[in-house]
């Protein structure tokens, strides 16, 4: 049997198990720099997680799907009947023997008016822009509230960091005070103030901590256990130009919304408007008589007679407007 050339080598093996040694503490590092949460990182982990969102592109990805169907017309009717079948007498039930009496297949094909058509595919079509509308609020806020929290883990990390500072200068006042009380330069009364800051300090401690705590929670709505991980870099400068936000007001994603909104509610008050022109339909047919007879066809033409309107359409009409 054979041995391997690291067995018979130790300075080899030696090599070899200091590499491996070597790379996975490379590795650990690595992966520990990869799993710091920066505040771009923060931003787009929310975006790919956030089932707000996922939820709004299937509403938009519904919402065009509908848009191609909405103008279309109806599914075509398959037409089966009897005509004028005998019900007495020496050719009753006979469907051969009586020459009126005929086996109908047919199709009828309703056709509701291009205006109604249109205003429906329209409503669709807004409604499909106003879901793209309210999937750029729902990104912003989610982008907003992520970002605060971010910061707010940020900034109170940072002030858990002063309080270890103040922490250590109060220490230093405690121990001067009693050292001057025993020397018999001080007075009691330092000692318990200087004490007391210190329990203060340690209140406000435990108040930060549950703060901070509970903006971890927060954070982890949003970029999930990344939230657990140590914060990497520094938090954006933010520069607001005050007087560009107040002309360009108008276009706040959230007023942006009610455009399409708008629109959507006007086409659905022209559908119903739309319900006072008639509809109509046609039905082509064939039927077949006995064998002494011919068999004929039938073209049939149905058209809507809208002249009730004052209790059926425009309630509607008045009730979308």
């Amino acid at each position: 049997m054979s041995t391997s050339p690291l067995v018979r080598d130790p300075c080899r093996l030696l090599q070899a198990s200091t590499a491996v040694v070597l790379l996975f503490y490379a590795g650990v590092s690595t992966s520990r720099a990869v799993a710091a949460l920066s505040f771009d990182d923060a931003l787009a982990a929310a975006e790919a997680r956030a089932p707000e969102l996922n939820a709004r592109r299937h509403a938009i990805e519904g919402a065009e799907n509908s848009r191609r169907a909405a103008d279309r017309l109806p599914d075509p009717k398959l037409v089966l009947g009897l005509d004028n079948v005998p019900v007495d007498g020496p050719d009753q039930w006979s469907l051969n023997r009586d020459f009126m009496t005929m086996r109908r297949i047919g199709i009828m094909q309703e056709v509701p008016n291009g205006a109604k058509r249109q205003a429906r595919a329209d409503a669709v079509g807004a409604m499909a822009e106003r879901e793209k509308a309210l999937l750029t609020v729902d990104r912003l806020m989610v982008r907003r509230d992520t970002a605060l929290g971010w910061l707010t883990r940020y900034y109170l990390e940072r002030k858990l960091a002063l309080f270890d500072e103040v922490d250590r200068e109060n220490q230093v006042v405690v121990t001067t005070a009693q050292a001057r009380l025993a020397s018999g330069q001080g007075m009691a009364v330092e000692t318990t103030i200087s004490r007391q800051e210190v329990a203060l300090l340690a209140d406000r401690r435990d108040d930060a901590t549950r703060e901070l705590a509970r903006a971890k929670a927060a954070l982890a709505r949003f970029v999930g256990d990344a939230a657990n991980e140590p914060l990497a870099g520094d938090p954006p400068v933010f520069r607001i130009d005050t007087a560009h936000l107040r002309e360009q007001l108008h276009r706040h994603p959230e007023l942006a919304v009610f455009e399409p909104m708008a629109a959507q509610a006007a086409a659905e008050t022209r559908e119903a408007q739309a319900a006072k022109r008639p509809d109509w339909g046609v039905e082509l047919a064939y039927q077949k008589r006995g064998e002494p007879f011919s068999n004929m066809a039938s073209l049939q033409f149905t058209f809507d007679l809208p002249l009730f309107t004052g209790n059926r359409q425009n309630p509607r009409v008045a009730a979308k407007r």
